[in-house]
C-alpha cells in the first residue's frame, strides 16, 4: 500500500492548472512528436548547443552508482522495516532524489575544496541515482519479504493454528539457498517486457504520472540557484529530524527488556488500560507518524474509521459472543481461525478483495476507453486547421512548459534507445530461466504454473501501469492476492496450495510491480531529458543491487529478531497470515470460517466496491471524502494503534499547514522524511544489540492500579 502521494498530488495539481496560452507554433510544431526529426526540433544552433543534455554514457558514472548503492541498502533496511511490521510502505522517491543530491553535492563540494575540478552534476545524473535507489529498494515489495515469503513459513503456520487447509506440510523456510535465487529469478521480468512499450505509456498516451511528474521537477529544480538553496534547507531539516527520531529511538531501545511485546512504549496505556486492551494506544513509532505525515488525508481517515469499526464496534461484540458463535476457550488474543481472529483476518480478506476486484475491472475498462480516445485524439490532429490547432491546450496544461519544450523532452527520450528485441529476448530468457529453476527451488510448484504466469502477467503489467498513471496508486498486491486464491484452489490441498498460491504471488507481483516502477522512473527521465539507454541501465543495476541487498536487509532483522512474525512483537508481519489465510480459503473453501463469519464476509466485500462505486459516481468534491477500502482493512487485522500513529502525523501536518502554510510547503517533507529514516535505521543497532546477546536493561510495563 502506497501512501506516500499527497505532495506529488499537490505539486501535479498546481501544474495542471497552469492554463499559460500557447505560443504561436511553426509547420514542425504542427506534427506530432513521433513525425519529427532531429532538424525540426532545433531551430538554431545556438539552442541545439544549449539544449542537448550530456551523452549516455556520461549520466552514468561511477560517483552515481556507489551513491545509490548506498541509497538502496539505506531504503531497502527502511522498506523492510514498514513491510515486516505493519506492512504499510511509503513511497521513497523524493527523498530519493533528494538524498542523492546530498550525496553528490557534498562530495563535489569536498573535493573542490581541496583543489580537485570534478565533473558537474546534472539532472541526468540526479536521475540514475534517483532510479537505481528506487529500483533497488522496490525488490522489498515485489520480492515479498513482509507478504508471501513469510506467509510460508513455521511462524505464519501457528499464528493461523489448527486449520482447515493451513497444515504442516505446507511450511517452506524461506532460506537464504532459496530467497536468493529466487530474486535473481523474478527482479528483472517486468523491466525487460515493459521497456518496449515505454513510449505509448509515456508520450503516445500523455498520462499524468503525478508521483514521477513531481520527482522530475523536484530533480530539475535542484540543479539551478534558487532551488540547490532551497535543496539544502531541506536536507539541514531532513539531518535534524533524523538525529532526533534516531536518538529518541535508542532512548526507547532501554525501556523495552528481554520481551518487547510486553515491556517498553508500545505499551503505554495512552487511552486507558481498557482502551489498551483493544489496542487503542499510541506507541511511539514515529515511523508511521511520518507515514501519516506524508500521504494524503483520506488514508489516515479511512485507517481511523476502520479501527473504530472494527477495534471499537465489532471486535468488542463479537468477543462477548465467545461460548455462543465459537468455542469459549478461543479468547480475544487467541490465534486461531475459528476463534475472533478468525473475524479479524477473514473480514479484512474480504474487504481488501471487494476492492481488488473491483478496481481490476475499472482498470480493464479505463485502458479500453483510453486507446479508443488516442485513436480519435490522433485522427483528430491529423485534420486540425491551424486556427483550432492554436487553440489546442493539451500540450501546456499537462505540464508547464510549451509545445517545443515538449518536443525537445521528446527527441531526448528517444535518442539513444533500445533495439527492438532487447525486451523480448530477455523476458523470454527469464520465463525460460523461472520455468526451469522455480520448481526446483520450490517442488509444490509445478512448471506450468509459472509459464501460465509469465502469460498472464504482460497484460496486467500494462494495465497496472497504466492505472498507476492516471490514479497515483500501485495495485501489484492486488493481482498478488487474487494468484494466490486462484492457483492455491487449483493446486488444492493435495498440491500445496498454500506454497503454490504464495510463490506464484511472488512472480507475479515481482513482474506488475517491477515493470511499472520501470515506467514511473521513465517518465521522470522524460521530464529530465535523461536518456532511455541511460535510465533502462540504471534500472537493471538498481534490480542488481536490489538482488543482493532485499534479501541482506532482510535477514538482518531476520536473524537478530526470533520473534519476527509473532503479533505483538516487533516486526508482526501484518500481511503475512493474511496471505496465508487467502490461500487456506481457496484450498479448503468457506467452511473454515466460524458462524455468522461468511455473511459478515460478503458483507464487507460488498461494502469494499461499494465504497469505490461511490467514489467514481461522486463529484470530485464530494468523492474526496469516500473512504478507502484498503486503508479501511488494514486495522481490522492489525489494531487500532496503527491508525492512532497515522493520524497524529496528519493532524500535525494539519495544523501545521494552518498556522504556517510556507514552511510546512518546504519542510514537511523532510521533517516527514527524517521520523522515517530515523526510526528505520535504528533496526540496525538494535539488530546488531540482539545478535550480540546485549539485551535492554529495563522493562517499563503498566498495571491497574
Amino acid at each position: 500500500m502506497d501512501t506516500s502521494k499527497d505532495t506529488s498530488r499537490q505539486s501535479t495539481s498546481s501544474l495542471l492548472s497552469d492554463r499559460s496560452t500557447v505560443s504561436m507554433l511553426t509547420e514542425a510544431d504542427k506534427r506530432s512528436p513521433e513525425e519529427l526529426g532531429d532538424s525540426d526540433l532545433l531551430s538554431t544552433p545556438e539552442e541545439a548547443a544549449e539544449a542537448g543534455p550530456p551523452p549516455w554514457t556520461e549520466q552514468i558514472t561511477i560517483r552515481a552508482i556507489v551513491a545509490a548503492a548506498v541509497l538502496v541498502f539505506l531504503l531497502c533496511l527502511l522498506s523492510q522495516r514498514t513491510s515486516l511490521g505493519a506492512g504499510v510502505t511509503p513511497a521513497l522517491s523524493v527523498p530519493a532524489g533528494l538524498l542523492g543530491f546530498f550525496f553528490i553535492k557534498t562530495y563535489t563540494l569536498l573535493l573542490q575544496r581541496i583543489g580537485m575540478v570534478t565533473k558537474p552534476f546534472t539532472p541526468q545524473e540526479n536521475t540514475v541515482i534517483q532510479t537505481c535507489a528506487v529500483a533497488g529498494a522496490a525488490l522489498v515489495i515485489s520480492g515479498g519479504f513482509g507478504y508471501s515469503l513469510l506467509a510460508m513459513d513455521r511462524t505464519s503456520f501457528e499464528v493461523l493454528g489448527p486449520t482447515r487447509g493451513n497444515t504442516l506440510t505446507d511450511v517452506v523456510q524461506p532460506t537464504a539457498g532459496k530467497v536468493f535465487p529466487l530474486m535473481l529469478l523474478t527482479g528483472f521480468l517486468g523491466i525487460f517486457f515493459l521497456v518496449n512499450i515505454r513510449r505509448m505509456l509515456i508520450i503516445d498516451f500523455r498520462l499524468p504520472w503525478p508521483s514521477s511528474t513531481a520527482t522530475g521537477i523536484l530533480i530539475n529544480s535542484f540543479h539551478n540557484a534558487a532551488g540547490e538553496a532551497k535543496a539544502w534547507k531541506q536536507m539541514r531539516c531532513l539531518l535534524e529530524w533524523f538525529t532526533a527520531t534516531f536518538l529518541f529511538s535508542f532512548f526507547k531501545w532501554f525501556f523495552s527488556g528481554r520481551n518487547g511485546a510486553s515491556c517498553g512504549f508500545g505499551k503505554f496505556p495512552f487511552f486507558g488500560e481498557k482502551a489498551l486492551k483493544w489496542q487503542w494506544q499510541f506507541d511511539f513509532q514515529l515511523i508511521y507518524v511520518g507515514s501519516g505525515m506524508i500521504c494524503p488525508y483520506l488514508v489516515p481517515a479511512s485507517m481511523m474509521l476502520g479501527a473504530i469499526m472494527s477495534w471499537g464496534i465489532m471486535w468488542p461484540i463479537i468477543d462477548s459472543k465467545r461460548g455462543e458463535w465459537y468455542p469459549a476457550e478461543y479468547t480475544s488474543t487467541s490465534y486461531s481461525f475459528q476463534g475472533l481472529y478468525g473475524y479479524k483476518v477473514f473480514l479484512a480478506i474480504a474487504l481488501i478483495l471487494g476492492d481488488a476486484l473491483y478496481n481490476l475491472v475499472k482498470v480493464m475498462y479505463k485502458y479500453a476507453v483510453r486507446l479508443n480516445e488516442i485513436y480519435r485524439l490522433g485522427l483528430r490532429e491529423k485534420e486540425m486547421t491551424e486556427e483550432q490547432f492554436d487553440e489546442d491546450q493539451k500540450y501546456t496544461l499537462q505540464l508547464r512548459e510549451t509545445y517545443r519544450e515538449r518536443l525537445l523532452r521528446t527527441r531526448y527520450f528517444k535518442q539513444e534507445g533500445l533495439p527492438w528485441y532487447t525486451g523480448i529476448c530477455g523476458y523470454i530468457f527469464f520465463a525460460i530461466l523461472g520455468c526451469a529453476c522455480i520448481p526446483q527451488l520450490y517442488p509444490q510448484v509445478k512448471w506450468y504454473y509459472v509459464l501460465i504466469c509469465y502469460f498472464v502477467a504482460p497484460p496486467l503489467s500494462i494495465a497496472n501501469a497504466f492505472s498507476t498513471a492516471l490514479t497515483d496508486q500501485n495495485f501489484a498486491s492486488t493481482y498478488g492476492k487474487l494468484a494466490i486464491f486462484l492457483f492455491a484452489a487449483w493446486s488444492g490441498s493435495a498440491g500445496n496450495g498454500i506454497i503454490v498460491g504464495n510463490v506464484i504471488c511472488n512472480v507475479v507481483m515481482a513482474c506488475i510491480h517491477s515493470g511499472t516502477e520501470l515506467m514511473q522512473d521513465f517518465r521522470t527521465g522524460y521530464l529530465t531529458r535523461t536518456s532511455s539507454r541511460a535510465m533502462f541501465l540504471s534500472q537493471i543495476i538498481g534490480a542488481l543491487m536490489g538482488c543482493v541487498m532485499a534479501p541482506a536487509t532482510f535477514y538482518l532483522i531476520y536473524n537478530a529478531f526470533p520473534d519476527i512474525g509473532t503479533p505483538g512483537s516487533a516486526f508482526p508481519v501484518t500481511y503475512g497470515p493474511i496471505y496465508r489465510g487467502i490461500a487456506a480459503v481457496g484450498v479448503s473453501g468457506l467452511s473454515t470460517l466460524p458462524k455468522y463469519c461468511l455473511w459478515m464476509c460478503l458483507a464487507w466485500f460488498l461494502v469494499g466496491i461499494g465504497l469505490d462505486i461511490l467514489r467514481d459516481l461522486l463529484p470530485k468534491r464530494y468523492a474526496q471524502f469516500v473512504p478507502i477500502p484498503m486503508a479501511v482493512a488494514v486495522p481490522f487485522y492489525l489494531g487500532a494503534w496503527l491508525s492512532v500513529d497515522f493520524c497524529i502525523g496528519a493532524v500535525a501536518r494539519f495544523l501545521w499547514s494552518l498556522k504556517m502554510p510556507a514552511s510546512e510547503e518546504l519542510y514537511m517533507p523532510a521533517v516527514a522524511t527524517g521520523l522515517i529514516a530515523g526510526d528505520g535505521l535504528w533496526t540496525i543497532p538494535a539488530a546488531i544489540l540482539a545478535i550480540a546477546g546485549v539485551h535492554p536493561p529495563i522493562c517499563m510495563s503498566f498495571a491497574a492500579v
